[in-house]
């Protein structure tokens, strides 16, 4: 940690100005790995849950900055900051290693959307930093609970005495630095990350279906279920399936049976069944949307039911699961998908109050039958 003008950082390949990092905050924190039941939730507690520091890959383009953790077989997280969302955005990469802008003719052009830099940096220090000098220093910390009500959002105008902070990256081989200033003392402190830079000529660690910047790959041509619920509605589900020991969670969507949404908890306890109603109790559709579809083979089969009751049925460890719920809880809507291969996405949108919003998405893979049978025997199943 430094502190001087941030003046001094003339040289860069990615340069980002934000005026309310509190909202960076409780997203990064939202895909932090989660300690385990009964320890403290701070910060510090996020490395300790993960037997030290939990690194994210980092991934910057033209069009925005992406943090994911996790990988396709412990479930994946990812954060996307787009460019809009901040009062200041500068990319110009240099191609040092870890860039790749997608072709080989030596064309420099600032603006090739498909040129990104990737390198990993450790999570929980990028965490702790940000507390200490954005939300337990006081900036922006009075709108943290509600970014609704008057707050700047992370792209959003502020007040001129407002502090900022600025995101930087030189190149390979320099550190990520985050660059908070306070106008009304011109007091700068600056904090340093070690970076890991990748060869993007190295081949991927896990295999198709994960893409460039770590996601993991759904079958979008094949999407089994689909739908849009609010968020708190998600986080309580989840809180309730965490209070009694969940341990394999069975995802059921029905096309025209009942219920046609429910989650089943597979414990030491035994099996629980919640449901969810067609509404909130007052005339309100619970679901802003709800799509059952059923596989193609089944579409284009002759003289089959035009309208038949497709069910789908998925399992997976809740453990895995268990880490959205902390971007569920920020969000105002919540969307599920399921492919065909079991593939889901849970992606939460959490509104600024800005006109704009940043969306968290977590992607996991379905227990195959070989791997349910085994748990669901150990927890005393047949």
């Amino acid at each position: 940690m430094t502190r001087g003008s941030d003046s001094d950082f003339v040289g860069f390949v990615f340069s980002a100005l934000t005026t309310n990092t509190t909202h960076f905050y409780k997203v990064l924190r939202a895909i932090a790995p989660k300690p385990a039941r009964g320890q403290a939730n701070g910060p510090l507690d996020t490395a300790a849950a993960a037997g030290g520091d939990t690194f994210v890959l980092t991934t910057i383009t033209a069009d925005g900055i992406a943090f994911s953790v996790g990988d396709m077989h412990t479930g994946m997280g990812r954060l996307y900051l787009r460019r809009n969302l901040f009062s200041d955005y500068s990319y110009r990469p240099d191609k040092p290693p870890g860039y790749d802008d997608g072709d080989d003719d030596g064309d420099d052009d600032d603006g090739d959307e498909h040129a990104s830099v990737t390198f990993k940096l450790s999570l929980d220090r990028l965490i702790i930093c940000l507390q200490m000098f954005a939300v337990d220093a006081g900036g922006a910390a009075g709108n943290a609970t509600n970014p609704a009500a008057g707050g700047a959002g992370v792209g959003a105008a502020a007040p001129e005495d407002a502090s900022t902070c600025r995101m930087i990256y030189q190149g390979a081989g320099h550190p990520f630095l985050l660059v908070f200033r306070q106008p009304s003392t011109s007091l700068v402190t600056t904090c340093e990350f070690n970076t890991l830079d990748l060869d993007p000529t190295e081949p991927a660690e896990d295999d198709d279906n994960t893409g460039e910047d770590g996601a993991l790959r759904m079958d979008l041509s094949n999407v089994a279920l689909q739908l849009i619920i609010a968020g708190r509605v998600m986080a309580d589900a989840v809180s309730e399936l965490r209070a009694i020991d969940t341990e394999v969670l069975t995802l059921r969507a029905a096309r025209a049976s009942t219920p046609r949404f429910a989650l089943l908890s597979h414990g030491k306890i035994g099996l629980s069944q919640f449901s969810f109603p067609e509404d909130t109790g007052g005339g309100t559709p619970l679901f802003e949307r709800f799509m059952v579809n059923a596989p193609p083979a089944e579409e284009e089969e002759e003289g089959a039911d035009p309208n038949p009751d497709v069910v789908v049925v998925n399992s997976y460890t809740f453990g895995q699961i268990l880490k959205a719920q902390d971007a569920m809880a920020l969000a105002t809507r919540v969307s599920i998908r399921c492919d065909a291969h079991g593939y889901m996405s849970i992606q939460s949108m959490y509104e600024l109050g800005t006109g704009t919003a940043i969306f968290i998405d977590f992607r996991f893979c379905a227990l195959q039958d070989d791997d349910l049978t085994e748990r669901l025997e150990r927890l005393g199943y047949d």
